[in-house]
């Protein structure tokens, strides 16, 4: 949720304005964790890349949890989201259904460095 407030979808208007706004005052570079669309999406939108995963005849069998040493080829195949316990990384299928993977520990830290910021953002309003 938070990529939406930093990089909104509507690139016109006030929308525009304000996420380019937080942006700065908030020193998030353009290629932030946070601009990554196709894992956003994937996260948002699981329900709907299920749906599609199961028509096309992909990534059937969901969500799955188990450790980086144990992933294969075989297994992102089966699995829609394939998520490592032990490195926080997640395995992923794009809108096109092609694997992507994204780390959960930079979402974190990203979301830390923003978090020290945004006193900093909301100060503005008063």
């Amino acid at each position: 949720r938070v990529s939406l407030l930093v990089f909104p979808e509507r690139d016109t208007g006030f929308t525009e304005l304000r996420g380019r706004e937080i942006r700065a005052i908030t020193d998030v570079p353009d290629d932030s964790v946070f601009n990554d669309r196709e894992f956003r999406d994937s996260w948002l939108h699981h329900d709907e890349r299920l749906d599609d995963a199961i028509a096309l005849g992909l990534g059937h069998a969901g969500q799955r949890f188990t450790v980086a040493v144990d992933v294969t080829n075989k297994m992102k195949a089966a699995h829609l989201r394939i998520i490592e316990m032990d490195t926080q990384v997640v395995h992923y299928r794009d809108s096109h259904g092609g694997y992507r993977q994204a780390s959960l520990r930079a979402m974190g830290d990203a979301l830390h460095v923003l978090n020290t910021k945004w006193p900093r953002l909301l100060s503005l309003g008063s």
